[in-house]
């Protein structure tokens, strides 16, 4: 019983381990937070420059029709503007979106200097009668940075997925080492397992051998005891019905052997009776 209770106690712990250790696993490396940490911010740089060039486009492009027809309302073009300020200030905003890009050479000024221009347009605008010969001059620069910006962009996303992958393939290799901790350890769990197992079959196999041992010894001894008990019950018949009506000496001697037989009998029962309960002399 203590065995199969050390045996139960063993298997308990390494149930707790391996459901400890697959749960810091699955937290480490399946949980949504480690997804999203491996994939990165995922974001498309090239695009969000690329509809920043559209708006600027469509921008120039109000501007020279300004030029030529002399029109007094450039609501549209305030409107233009504030979308170009919107999408200048999504780039210029430093955080996870667009760490890859501040870690570009050039990215950080380049950008100040299309937000510069397109406050000096914004200044123009608010004047009476503005420039626009000033605007576009001040477009076509920021088209010229823009261009610059989209090289740049380029260059941010390949570096931001080659993190990613080194990052991958860096977890990938962490990923080992837990999981060899964890088949050693249940390696080890089941060889000392199999070890006590073995150990109990075989004091299994003792105790069988030591019971039929034990029957065979009471069946003989008790077959012994009905052999002597009947030479007894027969020295009594021959007392009681011989015709003198008194025990002849060989009858005597028949019975005292068959007594001190049982007692030797007897004797051996109690002994063995001693061994088994582990009380030998």
């Amino acid at each position: 019983m203590k065995l199969k209770k050390k045996i139960c106690i063993q298997y308990l712990i390494a149930l707790t381990l391996l459901t400890g250790s697959f749960s810091w696993m699955y937290n480490k490396y399946f949980s949504t937070e480690h997804n999203i940490s491996s994939a990165g911010p995922q974001e498309n740089y090239a695009w969000t420059i690329a509809k920043f060039a559209i708006r600027l486009a469509e921008f120039e492009a109000r501007t020279e029709r300004q030029l030529r027809l002399t029109s007094l309302s450039n609501s549209d073009m305030k409107m233009e503007l504030d979308f170009l300020f919107s999408g200048s200030n999504v780039l210029m905003t430093k955080g996870d979106a667009t760490q890859y890009l501040y870690k570009e050479q050039g990215y950080d000024a380049t950008i100040a200097s299309i937000h510069q221009m397109l406050e000096v347009i914004d200044n123009e605008m608010k004047k009476t009668k503005p420039n626009y010969n000033i605007i576009l001059s001040t477009v076509n620069k920021i088209k010229d940075k823009n261009t610059d910006l989209i090289f740049i962009a380029d260059h941010a996303e390949v570096n931001q997925r080659t993190a990613i992958f080194e990052d991958y393939l860096k977890k990938g290799d962490s990923f080992k080492i837990p999981i060899i901790v964890t088949y050693i350890l249940l390696l080890i769990m089941l060889i000392i397992s199999f070890r006590q197992l073995t150990t109990l079959n075989r004091l299994l196999e003792s105790e069988k051998k030591a019971f039929n041992n034990k029957n065979a010894f009471l069946g003989k001894l008790g077959h012994e005891l009905r052999t002597t008990l009947q030479a007894i019950v027969g020295s009594i018949e021959s007392i009681i019905y011989s015709p003198q009506k008194a025990p002849d000496q060989n009858t005597l001697h028949r019975l005292e052997n068959a007594v001190s037989q049982i007692e030797r009998q007897m004797n051996d029962l109690a002994e063995y009776a001693k061994i088994d309960n582990g009380h030998s002399k």
